[in-house]
């Protein structure tokens, strides 16, 4: 994946063609139901609210829908900046399932767990944007 200066995101991974998805593409989906994210911007004793001149930035500000891989329940979440930063950086992050657990290897007895680790990747984000849904879901690992 590749931001060019104007905004627009370039997917290099497919060999045949290279998909484009416009700045005005997504603030139409953004310009749906919910707003786009803002960032106010102080002057003097007054803010101001702009949007974010990052279409991608706007994009990972939503409130999704996720589905966890393993209960096939559905949970909002709102990505936070490291979860960007591992989506942008190497294309994957983990999200924490809030009601599903993993048991820890090597325990037998059953009584280690965590929470289920979702696997979001870029591309589940992207699919979801071209559908113009915002639920991600996934496939099971």
């Amino acid at each position: 994946m590749e931001v060019t200066k104007d905004g627009k995101v370039i997917d290099r991974s497919k060999p045949k063609g290279i998909v484009t998805l416009q700045k005005a593409g997504s603030e139409s989906f953004l310009s749906g139901e919910e707003k786009p994210a803002s960032k106010k911007l102080s002057t003097g004793s007054e803010a101001k609210e702009a949007l974010s001149l990052d279409p991608l930035e706007d994009l990972f500000k939503i409130l999704w829908e996720i589905e966890c891989n393993e209960c096939k329940k559905l949970f909002t979440h709102s990505f936070t900046d490291v979860e960007v930063n591992s989506l942008e950086e190497d294309g994957y992050t983990y999200l924490d399932c809030p009601y599903c657990e993993d048991r820890l290897s090597g325990d037998l007895l059953g009584i280690s767990s965590r929470p289920h680790r979702i696997f979001i990747r870029m591309s589940d984000v992207f699919r979801a944007y071209l559908r113009k849904s915002k639920s991600i879901r996934t496939k099971s690992a």
